[in-house]
This record gives structure tokens, C-alpha cells and sequence, in this order.
């Protein structure tokens, strides 16, 4: 099964997938390996988990890179995926696709001598790269009867509707052009007021639903309903 875990910073994309079938590799762009190593040993200290950092900073506070840094933190993750043995795993998580693909156009632009990645032809070249890691993996683990999760940061994005300015939360271009080949497209989201973890989930085999995920096993409640 392939899914796609999208929602804002702290909605608890990357903490759901965790919890997937063992073992999980992790294959991290954010600077967040320390908090990700403490994550794992105090909420999943028996589970087979692999966190694989592609980022190059050293310095744990340091979440912003320099593009030569960002093109650098890509091709770690182009070596470190490609030289993956999938059959190692129960789930592939790639954390965060909406990353990886800023990166990719410091790639673009480095590689091109651009100061900015040209909207069909550069962006397209970015997309075409990430869909090659995305797919292949979701293919993969279709194949071999593993499973995919793919995280993506949401923008909030400002539209006009009734003449009032409205939030719309937005994912990359790249991720909407692969959902067809996605099972499961759940948003996460937190409600701060009440400290409560939510899954909106929007596409599934079984329809549309909303799960309050909060101390609980996402992926375990969507198995108790198939």
C-alpha cells in the first residue's frame, strides 16, 4: 500500500509513519535526526527503526541550508535511495517530498547557471527527478508487498472566496500529479486548543473519514477498518 501523509509543520506526519510495518527506514531531508533518535527511543524503543539523515549540516539548529548545502543534502538522498536494498524493509518513508523538490531546483539552477528555475522547463526537470524516486518506490513496494510513505510539508495559501481572504492549504505540484498513484492521502492536522492529533482521510479504498489519532496507531486504525 502507498501513502501520502500531508499537513503543516507539527501535525505529525512523520511521527504517524513510525508506527508503520516494521522495520522502517527512514529516509529524512529535514536537519531532525537528533529529534527523530529521541522520538524513536521514547515512544517506539522496541520497534526496528532506521532513520537515514540526508542532510549535510552538522549543526542540530541549523534547519535553514545554503543552496550549495540544499543541492549537497539532494544528492545525498539520490545516493543514499538508489544504493537502498528495498527487500530490507517493511515501509520506505521518504520525509518531506515538498523538501526534496526545493531542493532539487538549487540543482536546477546551479547545473543551468539560473538565478531562478524557469516554470515549465526547469520545475518540469525537478518534477520528472522527484516522480523517478517517488514512484519507483511506491512500484517497488507494490511489488514486494511492502509499503510507502510519502510525507509533504502543506503551504497555507490565501484565496479570495465571497470577498473574504480565506486559508487554502496547498501541496507541491509534483505530489497532486502522483496521487493517482497513492492508496491512501490522508491530511494530519493538530488541534492545539484541545491537544488533539487528527486524520483527514481523503482518499482511501474505503472512502472519506476522519480519525481522532491522538496516542494512537494511525496505521492500526485504518487496518481496524478494512
Amino acid at each position: 500500500m502507498n501513502y501520502l501523509l500531508q499537513g503543516v509543520p507539527g501535525s505529525g506526519k512523520t511521527f504517524a509513519s513510525l508506527a508503520f510495518p516494521e522495520p522502517v527506514v527512514l529516509f529524512l531531508i529535514e536537519n531532525r535526526e537528533k529529534f527523530y533518535q529521541e522520538v524513536k527511543d521514547k515512544f517506539f524503543p522496541n520497534r526496528l527503526i532506521s532513520i537515514v539523515s540526508c542532510h549535510v549540516s552538522k549543526d542540530i539548529k541549523n534547519k535553514w541550508l545554503s543552496p550549495t548545502d540544499e543541492v549537497k543534502t539532494f544528492k545525498a538522498f539520490e545516493k543514499e535511495f538508489t544504493g537502498f536494498d528495498i527487500t530490507t524493509a517493511g515501509t520506505v518513508v521518504i520525509d518531506d517530498v515538498g523538501l526534496l523538490r526545493k531542493y532539487g531546483g538549487e540543482i536546477y539552477k546551479a547545473d543551468n547557471n539560473k538565478k531562478s528555475v524557469p516554470i515549465e522547463q526547469g520545475w518540469g526537470w525537478v518534477n520528472d527527478k522527484i516522480r523517478y524516486f517517488v514512484l519507483g518506490a511506491m512500484n517497488a513496494c507494490t511489488v514486494l508487498g511492502k509499503t510507502c510513505v510519502v510525507t509533504t510539508t502543506m503551504k497555507d495559501n490565501y484565496k479570495v472566496l465571497n470577498g473574504e481572504h480565506v486559508k487554502d492549504g496547498t501541496i507541491p505540484d509534483v505530489i497532486r500529479d502522483i496521487v493517482t498513484n497513492i492508496d491512501y492521502q490522508i491530511e494530519m492536522k493538530t488541534n492545539k486548543g484541545t491537544a488533539r492529533y487528527l486524520a483527514q482521510v481523503i482518499k482511501s479504498p474505503y472512502g472519506s473519514m476522519t480519525l481522532d489519532t491522538t496516542g494512537k496507531s494511525l496505521y492500526n486504525m485504518l487496518k481496524e477498518v478494512e
